[in-house]
């Protein structure tokens, strides 16, 4: 996203920590929060 005109700076950066928060849930939140139908879907 950094080559895109205008997302620079502090524009980039938000976009990063909500790209970091997504990722985080999909690793960690999806496991904890959401039943899946996997067996190793418990922490």
């Amino acid at each position: 996203m950094r080559l895109m005109k205008g997302l620079r700076g502090t524009v980039s950066a938000w976009w990063a920590l909500v790209g970091l928060a997504i990722t985080t849930f999909a690793f960690l939140g999806v496991n904890m929060f959401l039943s899946g139908l996997h067996s190793y879907g418990e922490l």
